[in-house]
């Protein structure tokens, strides 16, 4: 939002990052967050044990400077356009999507003048793919088993080896692909165990995911409205109590109909 007003800078974005960072920054040294996260990727580690069979290539590609269409022309900011461009400025675009949040690419841009370099951009989109993955697999350890997982963390990254690819290059469709994953697995997890934190988690993946790339929004309204129909079906005792029946059977239908019109309409 700061562009809005002042340019990309290096001075401006460390002395932003510092005033945001600030706040938050106590409580996740208090609660020892590396620590804690180190301890998660290490209970299921074979994400990480597959990938270093492919080191030398990941770390090939991700050393890459740009070299495909879009992100040339797009995603990354070229040098040129980090010293020319002072503000946002929506009035020299034509479209909408120019319009819309691209919280990947602003990300792609602090970053690439930080350290000007787009390693650590692509580094940056190639870790939301791996740490995704390892989400989902820790997910289906506890709620299924191991054998499963590691059954996933394999071909979600080596059946199709397009996505794991695509994550090392400027491309943002890969990180909402992965995290609507993410977001469907926290969903199931709200459905099935009632904890809120399965549900704050699918909120906060949500605005992640729709502040990407908009083109995800009609999985994301599907698996809304899913979640909603599921919890009523389940939970319809309690619904009566606030709703006669008819409308509840109009909204269950009506929901229906979205799951298949909203997707095709976007």
């Amino acid at each position: 939002l700061i562009h809005l007003f002042i340019p990309f800078k290096t001075d401006y974005v460390i002395v932003s990052l510092i005033f945001f960072i600030s706040p938050f920054l106590p409580f996740y040294i208090k609660n020892r967050g590396l620590l804690t996260l180190m301890k998660e990727v290490l209970k299921f580690p074979y994400p990480l044990i597959f990938l270093l069979f492919i080191a030398p290539k990941l770390f090939f590609l991700i050393s890459m400077p740009p070299y495909v269409t879009d992100e040339l022309a797009y995603h990354y900011y070229s040098p040129i356009d980090m010293t020319a461009s002072t503000k946002w400025d929506f009035t020299n675009h034509i479209g909408l999507y120019y319009m819309l949040p691209r919280t990947l690419e602003t990300a792609y841009g602090l970053m690439f003048t930080l350290t000007n370099t787009y390693a650590i951009a692509r580094l940056l989109h190639f870790v939301i793919f791996v740490s995704s993955v390892s989400a989902v697999s820790v997910f289906l350890k506890e709620k299924i088993n191991s054998y499963v997982a590691i059954a996933y963390s394999f071909f979600a990254m080596f059946l199709f080896t397009i996505p794991l690819v695509d994550s090392t290059r400027g491309y943002i469709d890969v990180a909402p692909a992965i995290l609507s994953n993410l977001l469907l697995i926290t969903s199931l997890g709200w459905l099935m165990t009632k904890e809120k934190g399965y549900l704050y988690s699918a909120f906060a993946l949500i605005g992640l995911v729709t502040g990407i790339k908009y083109t995800i929004l009609g999985f994301v309204t599907a698996v809304i409205i899913f979640s909603l129909v599921f919890f009523i079906i389940r939970n319809i005792s309690e619904v009566k109590k606030y709703t006669n029946l008819q409308i509840l059977k109009n909204l269950i239908w009506s929901n229906l109909l979205t799951i298949f019109i909203v997707p095709v309409l976007i």
